[in-house]
Protein backbone atom coordinates (compact mmCIF):
# COMPACT_ATOMS: atom_id res chain seq x y z
CA UNK A 1 0.00 0.00 0.00
CA UNK A 2 1.07 3.45 -0.14
CA UNK A 3 1.09 6.40 2.29
CA UNK A 4 -1.75 8.65 1.52
CA UNK A 5 -1.57 12.97 0.90
CA UNK A 6 -3.14 15.81 -1.24
CA UNK A 7 -2.23 15.61 -4.81
CA UNK A 8 -2.51 19.22 -5.20
CA UNK A 9 -0.05 20.99 -1.82
CA UNK A 10 0.77 17.53 -0.60
CA UNK A 11 -0.92 17.82 2.68
CA UNK A 12 -1.51 14.95 5.20
CA UNK A 13 -4.45 16.43 6.79
CA UNK A 14 -7.49 14.44 4.55
CA UNK A 15 -11.15 14.18 5.56
CA UNK A 16 -12.54 10.55 3.97
CA UNK A 17 -16.06 11.69 3.24
CA UNK A 18 -18.96 9.48 3.32
CA UNK A 19 -19.94 6.94 0.49
CA UNK A 20 -23.42 7.01 -1.26
CA UNK A 21 -23.63 3.43 -2.56
CA UNK A 22 -21.84 0.13 -1.20
CA UNK A 23 -19.81 -0.06 -5.10
CA UNK A 24 -18.60 4.08 -4.60
CA UNK A 25 -14.77 4.74 -4.63
CA UNK A 26 -13.63 6.78 -1.52
CA UNK A 27 -13.40 9.88 -1.93
CA UNK A 28 -11.59 12.44 -0.01
CA UNK A 29 -11.08 15.89 0.74
CA UNK A 30 -7.95 17.78 1.67
CA UNK A 31 -7.93 20.21 4.68
CA UNK A 32 -5.96 22.64 3.64
CA UNK A 33 -6.54 23.08 0.12
CA UNK A 34 -10.10 21.48 -0.57
CA UNK A 35 -8.95 19.38 -3.21
CA UNK A 36 -11.38 16.48 -3.87
CA UNK A 37 -9.60 12.91 -5.25
CA UNK A 38 -10.21 9.34 -4.99
CA UNK A 39 -6.97 7.42 -4.34
CA UNK A 40 -6.43 4.41 -7.31
CA UNK A 41 -7.54 1.00 -6.41
CA UNK A 42 -4.60 -1.64 -6.30
CA UNK A 43 -4.99 -2.63 -9.40
CA UNK A 44 -4.78 0.23 -11.67
CA UNK A 45 -2.10 1.78 -9.62
CA UNK A 46 -0.01 -1.18 -10.48
CA UNK A 47 -0.82 -1.04 -14.24
CA UNK A 48 0.31 2.58 -14.15
CA UNK A 49 4.06 1.19 -13.43
CA UNK A 50 6.20 3.10 -10.20
CA UNK A 51 6.74 7.20 -10.80
CA UNK A 52 3.29 7.74 -12.27
CA UNK A 53 0.76 9.66 -10.74
CA UNK A 54 -2.68 8.88 -10.69
CA UNK A 55 -5.17 11.85 -11.85
CA UNK A 56 -7.32 13.27 -9.63
CA UNK A 57 -10.95 12.88 -8.99
CA UNK A 58 -12.81 12.84 -12.41
CA UNK A 59 -16.61 14.25 -12.50
CA UNK A 60 -19.35 12.22 -14.53
CA UNK A 61 -21.76 14.11 -16.11
CA UNK A 62 -24.78 12.19 -17.50
CA UNK A 63 -25.72 8.40 -17.01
Amino acid sequence: MYELNCRRCGSWELLELARLAGGDHTVYRCRDCGFLFSPPDEASASARGPGIEPSPLRRRYGA
